[in-house]
């Protein structure tokens, strides 16, 4: 018997997460953690970050998505692009020309209430045309500190994620350096 997200499961082998940052290009493991898994993976988002150079751009899962992991992003330079789950909230600042949205995400609820501590986010949501695909016709969000959309527009963030990160459910990719 093993504990899952609080609830007694039946285990016949320990569970475990492995979360790891890697380099696209080279696919090469950077840093890896391995834990019991009694919690989500998201405890150690910070420890990762640490180990990614200013100035590059990661890639993540949501379950990284979190106001203390984009704080951190930002306060050392280095840019994300992630998924991020349908339930999340957010306070739409101004939508964009390319359909994404600047937004404001805050650490707590009454942070929210008092609109302190807020930290500026852009939003693009998508879907997928081919049938074939799995979450056609689905709504997909992902969350990025990239706010120019003339710079980075959505369509290429959500490429670039799609093909990179997107075959990643466990980890952190550390993509390419952006100017």
């Amino acid at each position: 018997m093993t504990r899952r997200y609080g609830e007694a499961v039946d285990g016949g082998y320990p569970q475990i997460h492995v979360v790891f940052l890697s380099e696209t290009g080279t696919h090469l493991i950077v840093e890896a953690f391995v834990k019991r898994a009694k919690k989500s993976e998201f405890s150690l988002a910070g420890s990762l970050l640490r180990k990614v150079p200013p100035c590059s751009l990661v890639l993540w899962d949501r379950g990284f998505y979190g106001y203390s992991s984009l704080l951190q992003t930002q306060r050392r330079n280095v840019h994300v692009v992630g998924r991020v789950a349908d339930q999340v909230v957010f306070e739409v600042v101004r939508t964009l020309g390319d359909g994404s949205f600047l937004a404001t995400i805050y650490p707590t609820w009454s942070d929210r209430r008092r609109h302190s501590n807020g930290l500026i986010v852009r939003v693009i949501e998508y879907t997928f045309d081919d049938p074939n695909r799995p979450g056609h016709g689905q709504r997909h969000r992902l969350v990025t500190t990239l706010l120019d959309a003339n710079t980075h527009s959505a369509t290429e963030l959500v490429v670039c994620f799609i093909t990179s990160a997107g075959k990643s459910k466990s980890g952190m990719t550390n993509s390419r350096p952006i100017n």
